[in-house]
């Protein structure tokens, strides 16, 4: 497009000269990085003065105990239905008339499987199921919470390590049994009933990934749609006042004369999206860089220091590690992508009004579609992490991709080939928006006044 270049660079520099826009920016910006910087510190200052010494009578001796602990008992277990996958290699059942301490009167009845222990537990209130087996030279003794069950996790999990600190005592009563295995501390660690195939058991790393992208699942779509739909509202009506700038101005004509409708509106198009994004980022930059002040001064006032702000960060940044570089640019790029769509869609808008007073009717179009693109995305099911069956075209269609298919592609629910796919359809729309708005642009120079009707839409579209 001829003299597009000439066009986006001065309306850039004009926009990023505003005195207002440049005060603006500064002024949050300083803002953003204060406020959570100076929150943090002074919380952590108050903390500590609020701390108060307890004395203690001897170096090194604990502090006297209150009584106010609750002792975590197994109470509730009448009966524990075991799975010993190494009764056949040894020759002999370890649990078989087992008496494990601090599980008195606790009956251990055999199970074939885990599916039949946990067909068997549905009714027995007082029921827990325990898997025995050796893996990579050691014994773990897992501890299953029956599907169903009102067993406390705690008492579950109570049960688990008493049965594994009592093997090497089971294992003594046994024949057959290595002495170097029996002494081998047994691996406890407890999980909830969830399917039959215990096979699929999950090691400590996996279930720590599983549960950091279960909160993914649920931060993520809300922060693609909130993100998108404030850069579309905020910054919107900027790209659209660019494009009607010269009709107030009485220099339509002579824009028109000078470089074609195209890629002058491409060039303004392009400037307002940009000074957006470096505004946009300026004030990201300044906010993380107020957390990370924050989180300096706390740690040098007290590097022990317990702050619920200071779990968060960590935890956000262990879910942060879960994504791949090239996953996090094409869902980077598709927002930016659909940011740029929605700023072409108000270029449409802009064209068909011929002053101010008439871009506010003009753009109700797309406030609408920003909406229901919306409602229709929560409607399929996406903010649970499940779409709705036969909703894939979502994310090859422009005004849904633009909300769901970032998140998607961080989660891995679709591939890093749908992503660049969703991304080149959206860049594609955008082109043919560019293309329709200068049209537009060109035949509204005949009609001044009022914005055209549907009939007189279409005339001027056959006529061009």
């Amino acid at each position: 497009m001829k003299r597009l270049k000439e066009v986006f660079v001065f309306t850039l520099t004009q926009q990023l000269k505003i005195p207002a826009v440049r005060i603006l920016t500064v002024a949050v910006a300083i803002l953003f990085f204060l406020v959570p910087a100076a929150a943090m510190t002074l919380t952590e200052l108050s903390r500590q003065g609020d701390t108060e010494t307890v004395p203690w009578t001897d170096e090194g001796d604990l502090p006297p105990d209150d009584g106010t602990e609750e002792e975590i008992r197994a109470d509730g277990i009448t009966e524990i239905l075991y799975i010993n996958e190494t009764a056949a290699a040894l020759g002999y059942d370890l649990f078989e008339g087992a008496e494990v301490p601090g599980l008195e009167g606790v009956r251990f009845s055999p199970a074939e499987t885990a599916e039949a222990a946990n067909a068997a537990a549905q009714g027995r209130e007082g029921t827990l199921i325990l898997l025995f087996r050796e893996a990579d030279g050691y014994y773990e003794a897992i501890c299953i919470v029956p599907e169903g069950s009102p067993l406390a996790p705690d008492a579950a999990e109570l049960a688990a390590d008493l049965t594994a600190q009592a093997i090497p005592g089971l294992a003594a009563n046994g024949k057959g049994l290595p002495a170097e295995k029996a002494a081998q501390a047994a691996k406890p660690f407890f999980m909830s009933f969830e399917g039959p195939d215990l096979d699929e058991l999950l090691s400590e790393e996996e279930r720590e990934n599983e549960s950091l992208r279960s909160v993914a699942v649920m931060i993520l779509p809300y922060v693609n749609i909130m993100l998108l739909y404030f850069l579309v509202l905020y910054y919107g009506q900027s790209a659209a006042n660019s494009v009607i700038l010269e009709k107030t101005s009485k220099l339509m004509d002579t824009f028109l004369a000078a470089v074609k409708p195209e890629s002058m509106i491409f060039g303004k198009v392009l400037a307002e999206w940009t000074a957006a994004l470096v505004q946009f980022g300026v004030w990201v930059l300044s906010l993380v860089g107020g957390f990370a002040a924050g989180t300096f001064f706390v740690k040098t006032i007290n590097p022990d220091s317990t702050m619920g702000i200071l779990r968060l960060i960590d935890y956000l940044g262990s879910v942060t590690k879960m994504f791949a570089w090239p996953e996090v640019l094409v869902a980077a790029f598709i927002i930016a992508a659909g940011f740029f769509l929605y700023c072409c869609l108000a270029a449409i808008c802009a064209s068909f009004a011929s002053k101010p007073e008439e871009l506010s009717g003009t753009l109700s179009i797309f406030s609408i579609l920003l909406v229901v693109s919306m409602l229709v995305t929560i409607r399929a099911g996406f903010l649970s992490g499940e779409m709705a069956a036969g909703a894939k075209w979502f994310d090859l269609f422009p005004f849904t991709a633009i909300l769901i298919t970032p998140s998607r592609v961080l989660l891995g629910s679709v591939s890093l080939g749908v992503g660049l796919a969703s991304l080149a359809v959206i860049l594609l729309l955008s082109v043919l928006f560019i293309l329709i708005a200068g049209r537009v642009y060109r035949m509204m120079s005949l009609y001044r006044g009022k914005v055209p009707k549907l009939s007189q839409i279409v005339r001027m579209f056959k006529e061009g």
